[in-house]
């Protein structure tokens, strides 16, 4: 690009159409050359990685300690998802589900316990339809000190629901800002859990801090706009791999 406005301003090509401002306009539209970072563009050494950790009150902790946890299984074009959201802090999870078999709840319902637990949090007592018990039931057997207060027949627990429809709304609104009619089951089992994550990034009206959001409080983790923000879901991008060997044609 730089030669090509250096023989420009010297108007080394006779009769050209091109100006100086057409090739920033044109760099300014459509980003740096392809065939250039395909072809020329060496990888470089990449960033360390830094966690910019979020000093959460001790107090603030303390006094969320014990989790209520509220799950419940929604479906997206019906796929199966397990969701959960905890009644005080709203933290949100999303695990997809192979089916609904009690093997598959308590592998997403043991990821959950992670979570909470890798943050100094305890899941003290969990809120559910009564499909959940018999799991539940064999959590408590594996030594889970873990209470549970289960919906009555054909009724459904109230938080759960509310969050199972936040988050089908969310989806629908993704999924409408997108460019396409259909997406295959691949991308909607990334696009349902992170249109989930993303709801813990801002701090709930009314709720216990109207500072540090859902997922500073469990995670300690602040924002980070470069590795969160900056890239729309589902956006073209190329990106560095490692070809082997590497001194073919391969771009």
């Amino acid at each position: 690009m730089e030669d090509l406005k250096k023989i420009i301003r010297m108007n080394s090509v006779q009769d050209c159409p091109v100006t100086i401002e057409d090739i920033k306009l044109s760099e300014a539209i459509y980003g740096p050359d392809v065939p250039s970072l395909k072809g020329k563009v060496t990888r470089g050494r990449p960033s360390p990685v830094v966690e910019d950790i979020v000093e959460i009150p001790a107090e603030l902790v303390f006094r969320q300690h014990l989790v209520d946890l509220c799950i419940d299984t929604f479906y997206v074009n019906g796929l199966p998802f397990l969701a959960s959201i905890s009644k005080q802090i709203l933290y949100r999870t999303c695990n997809r589900l192979a089916d609904r078999t009690m093997k598959h709840y308590r592998s997403a319902l043991e990821e959950i316990f992670k979570i909470y637990e890798d943050s100094g949090f305890a899941i003290a007592r969990i809120h559910a339809d009564q499909e959940f018990k018999p799991v539940i039931l064999q959590l408590q057997e594996d030594g889970k000190m873990v209470a549970f207060n289960l919906a009555n027949a054909q009724e459904h627990q109230p938080h759960a629901e509310r969050n199972n429809r936040t988050i089908q709304e969310r989806v629908r609104a993704v999924f409408h800002s997108l460019p396409y009619q259909d997406l295959p089951i691949k991308l909607l089992n990334y696009m349902v859990p992170e249109v989930t994550r993303n709801l813990n990034f801002i701090p709930p009206k009314g709720r216990i801090s109207a500072y540090y959001s859902p997922r500073e409080i469990v995670t300690e983790k602040r924002l980070n706009y470069k590795k969160e923000c900056l890239i729309p879901f589902l956006s073209y991008v190329l990106a560095h791999d490692e070809p082997a060997p590497s001194n073919s044609q391969t771009p």
